[in-house]
């Protein structure tokens, strides 16, 4: 793994939930999120952690947009 060069084994898991994390924020701000509302998203599966974090950042927008209600 790339990032396992770089990165300390111990702090791996942080760091790959503030990448996807980003990810997930760029992704709804594309459809017009305001921040606040993309942060409530974020944080609306708890449960399903990086889970979540990755569907956000890959699932089509329309998938996003239903979700959304929009």
């Amino acid at each position: 793994m790339i990032l396992g060069e770089v990165i300390p084994p111990d702090e791996m898991s942080r760091t790959m939930t503030r990448m996807l994390k980003g990810a997930a924020l760029r992704r709804l701000s594309e459809l017009d999120l305001a921040r606040g509302a993309a942060e409530r998203v974020l944080d609306s599966e708890p449960g399903l952690g990086d889970g979540w974090l990755t569907y956000l950042a890959l699932a089509p927008a329309s998938v996003i947009e239903e979700f959304l209600g929009t």
